[in-house]
Formats: structure tokens, sequence, C-alpha cells
């Protein structure tokens, strides 16, 4: 039976019986459903021999009879009729639900076999709307399609397959909204399996919407093709894509949104040209989630091993919840192009590689709290950028170098613009006071076992956004820093941010000095010894270039102390 693209459908039902009709008929019969709207199926007053509006009285459809419901409006008002079918036995059904214009209902609640055995309902082609209005209820039993079902086909169309119990299982397409049609699935219960799901197709408009504790599993799911206008609402139950999630194509007139709110939605592959929205529910993937629109995570993310996000073109990804866990890093994120990712919370990432003209950021925290924890991070050379704001960054640096992490740091900096590619912080570029940038350290002598709450080791390179001259990145200038930078004055070519150097330019010196000078507490030279050579005479420098703090004598006193005691021969007792 041909579906698509048909006109002037009868409603074929032909009944092949395995254990309740009894002895097969050798010459089918024609049954004519004549009876008025809410007739039942199983009173003969409603069915004739010869047509919709011949004599009644025939015998109920039976082993290898054709039913056909060809009855239709022909004014105004729509003609409704609901078969409740309690099959005695399996049956076989080759099933079109209505023809133009009207409305047909076909209600499927079967009775359990003898011994408790669920009976099979068999089609072929199901038509549901077809140039009409048709309405599919399944409550209980099992349906079995061994060819397509369509869901709403052919302009002005609209029909709706209501799943609340028992199971559907097609053996090839589920078309929902096909060809200027309006079509609906609701699975509100049960199960239902298909080959192919196709929501929203060749201009016509599609709808599927999922809860409840039922389940939904296909090879593929077409959300939105060919000109379509698909939406996937899943509130509950658990969805799953064996091979492919298709959010959208490349036809500009596709439309398509597939939106998790509750449930599970399980995919072995994600492609989104169009919008993926989850903002709760469970989403968990094996393989790539390839990305060319756009894409919101929330609730709970599963990346499981082989799977990766790939972010290009003009696309946006956003992350509302972590993609991992303090424990966890499994997701592997390439953005290219233009394509733009966004942080909103905290994140463990196994890598993140940058290139093109690509752009992630994690958004500024009130508490300046939040950081991303990568394993390792690639950022290409051309104007690809990470960006801080406000925030941190962890990474190791047995798979990311501390030299490439501050070559990266360095482009950012951008003469202290804090606006180059490259590790960036939009905070410190709108930092009107420049006291603030983004410092780095090498954990490498176990300063930190934890940093923000997040565990670190020895091979842990930490980013913080901090104030200039904050070389431990414990968020202020104090004493501790005052040593770092004295210990190391006047290093070149070799300086490190914890180890002075504020200003990225290899050396600790001067400039540096100044940075200190300026977040200090500081009020008075103090008395010196056996400090680093000009560095006494720069202090004065640094503190006259800026107005001066308050509470900061002593403190190269005590600056001198230290090194006067680290010169002095130890006493042994």
């Amino acid at each position: 039976m041909k579906l698509l693209g048909a006109r002037n459908w009868a409603i074929t039902f032909a009944f092949v019986s395995f254990t309740g009709f009894g002895a097969f008929s050798a010459i089918a019969a024609d049954r004519y459903y004549a009876g008025p709207s809410g007739g039942n199926w199983n009173n003969t007053a409603n069915w004739s021999a010869s047509d919709e509006s011949g004599p009644t009285g025939a015998s109920v459809p039976a082993a290898n009879d054709s039913a056909y419901l060809t009855r239709f409006s022909n004014d105004a008002s729509e003609f409704s009729v609901a078969f409740d079918m309690h099959f005695p036995a399996n049956a076989f059904l080759d099933l079109l639900i209505l023809k133009d214009g009207g409305t047909g209902t076909f209600r499927l609640d079967m009775n359990p076999l003898p011994g408790g055995q669920a009976p099979v309902l068999r089609t072929i082609d199901v038509g549901i709307g077809m140039g009409g209005h048709g309405i599919f209820n399944q409550t209980a039993g099992m349906h079995v399609a061994e060819d397509n079902v369509y869901v709403a086909s052919g302009p002005g169309s609209t029909g709706a397959y209501n799943l609340s119990g028992g199971s559907f299982e097609g053996a090839f397409y589920l078309a929902v909204g096909q060809q200027g049609a309006s079509g609906t699935v609701n699975v509100t219960g049960g199960a239902m399996k298909g080959a192919v799901i196709l929501v929203g197709g060749f201009n016509g408009t599609g709808e599927f919407n999922l809860n409840g504790n039922s389940t939904v599993e296909s090879f593929e799911q077409h959300i939105g093709e060919n000109g379509g206008h698909g939406t996937f609402n899943q509130t509950g139950g658990t969805n799953t894509a064996k091979t492919t999630l298709n959010i959208g194509d490349s036809e500009v007139d596709s439309d398509a949104v597939y939106k998790l709110s509750g449930g599970t939605l399980i995919a072995a592959k994600v492609e989104n040209t169009r919008q993926f929205l989850q903002t709760g529910g469970t989403f968990s993937i094996s393989g790539p989630f390839n990305n060319s629109g756009t894409a919101t995570f929330a609730g709970t993310q599963q990346w499981n091993a082989g799977s990766s996000l790939n972010a290009t073109g003009t696309s946006t990804t956003t992350f509302n919840s972590n993609a991992g866990a303090a424990s966890t890093f499994a997701l592997k994120l390439t953005a290219a192009d233009t394509a733009k990712v966004h942080f909103n919370t905290s994140q463990n990432i196994q890598t993140i590689s940058l290139n093109g003209s690509s752009s992630t950021d994690l958004a500024s925290s009130p508490a300046a709290d939040h950081f991303i924890n990568v394993k390792q991070l690639t950022i290409s050379t051309g104007q690809a950028k990470l960006d801080l704001n406000n925030n941190s960054l962890i990474v190791d640096k047995t798979l990311t170098t501390a030299t490439s992490i501050r070559i990266q740091l360095q482009r950012g900096y951008h003469n202290g613009a804090w606006d180059g590619p490259g590790i960036t912080s939009t905070s410190a570029t709108n930092d009107a006071s420049h006291n603030t940038a983004l410092g780095y350290l090498d954990n490498a002598d176990g300063s930190y076992a934890k940093f923000l709450g997040e565990p670190v080791g020895i091979s842990s390179l930490i980013v913080r956004y901090t104030l200039y001259g904050d070389a431990n990145l414990d968020g202020v200038v104090d004493f501790a820093d005052l040593v770092r930078v004295a210990q190391n004055y006047s290093r070149t070519g070799t300086g490190e941010w914890y180890l002075g150097d504020f200003n990225y330019d290899g050396d600790v010196g001067f400039a540096d000095l100044v940075k200190v000078a300026q977040n200090y507490g500081a009020s008075a030279l103090p008395a010196q010894a056996d400090l680093p050579a000009g560095f006494a005479a720069d202090w004065a420098r640094a503190k006259a270039a800026i107005p001066e703090p308050a509470g900061i004598t002593g403190l190269l006193s005590a600056i001198a102390l230290l090194f006067f005691r680290r010169k002095s021969p130890h006493k042994h007792h």
C-alpha cells in the first residue's frame, strides 16, 4: 500500500487469525463500516456487505476479510468512529485511518489471550490522518507494524498516535507530520520501538511528546528535516537513539528542537544543526555530539568513553551544569571556526582544543570561585581564546606544559589590556583600576592540596584571576608575595608569575615591584640589610610612583632579616 502521495484511500483491514477466528475462509469478504459515530466494531448493525451507505447487518470482519472505512462528511460537520478492538486472538490488518475531511478514531485495547499472553495486532501500512483527521489510541496489547506508519500526511491533515499502555514495534518508518500535515505522537506509558522515527518532514509539522515511565527506542531519529518543522519534548521516560539523533538538516526552511527536561536521553551520536535544549533530566552519549546550531546542557550529563563534543561554524554551546565531576574527566571538547562555548558553572573536562577563531568563556562568578579543571588544553596560534573572566583554571602539566600555558597567558595579556587571543580575562579588561590580572602557579612543591575545593597535586598548574603582585595566588598581596619578588629580583629571561614576573616580560624587575606596591598596604621604607642589590632603592621608587599606602613599616626589615638568617650559620642543639 502506498501512503504518501496517494489520494482517495479506503481503510482496509485484512484479518488473519492465528488462534481465535476459526478456520480460514476460502474467499475473503469485503466489509464496510456503515454505523454511527462512536459505533462499536463488534456490532453487526454497523457493517455492510456493499458500501458505507448500504444495508447493514453483515457479519463482523473475520479471518481474511477486508474492512473499509470510507465514509466522510459532505458538509462542515465531522464524522467520528471509535473502534474498540477487543481481539480474542492475534490479528493482522492493513490499516489506513480515514480520508477526505472527516475524523476517525481507532482505539486499541486488546484483551489478554487465554493464559494471560498479550495478543498481537500486526499491520502493514498504517496511515493516521491521510487527507483527513485521524487518531490512534493504544492503551494495551502489542502493535507490530511490519511496514511504515504515517501520523498525518497530506496538506491540511492532522493525526495523533497516543500510546498509554502496551507496546508498539515498527519495522520501518514512524513518520510524524509529513507533506504539509500536522502530526503528534504522545507516549505516556508502555514502550515504543521503531527502526526510524521522523518528526516533521517535507514541509510538515511534527511533535513527539515522551513522559511518564515509558520508553522509546529506535536506530535513527530525525527531527525537522527536508523543510519540515519538528519538536521532540521529553519530560520523562527513556529515549534511546541507537545510531544517530539528527536535529535539523542543511535545508534553510527546516526547523527543529529537542527539549529534554526530564527522564533520560541515550544517544550513540547526535548531529545538531538547529537546537538541542536540556534543562533537566539525564543526557548520556557514547559517540560524537556534532553541533553547528545551538546546544544547551543542564541537569546530568554522561559523556561516556568514545564521546566528544565538536562545535563548528557559528554554533553556540552552553553548559549550565558540570560536564564531569571532581573525579570524572570524560568530555573531549573541540571548537573551530567562530564557534562559541559558554560555561556558566565549574567544569571538569578531559580535553579542550580551540581552533580558528573559536572562543570559550567561563562566566563571571559573584564569589570568583568557579573553575575549569581540564587535563589537556590546546589553543591554536590563531584568534582562538579561553576567557576566564574572574575565575580559575587547573591543568595537568603532564599533558599541558607550563611553557604552553605561559605563552597563552602572554598572548591574552596583550600589554596589560587582557583582550588578546589565548588565555584572557574580560574581567581584567573591564577593571578600571587595572589592578587585576590572570596569574599562574606551578604546584610542584605541593603548596595546595585543594584549590577552590578542587583536589590538586604536584602535577597541577593553576591559573587564577587575582591582584597584580599575588605571586602565590592566595588572593591577597602581602609579605609572602613581597618575599617572592625579593628572592627573584633582577632575574632575567626565566621569569614566571609565581616567581614575581607580573607583566609577562620574562624578567623580575622594577615594573613588577611597582605592581606589588600598587596592591600592598605599605607606608614607609624600612631599614635594609642583605637585600638584593638595588632592591631597596627600587622599592622606594616603586612606592613613590603610587599614592602611599599604610602599614608597610617593617616589611623590608623583615625581608632583610629573612635573608640575613639564610646567610647565617645554623646553631645545633
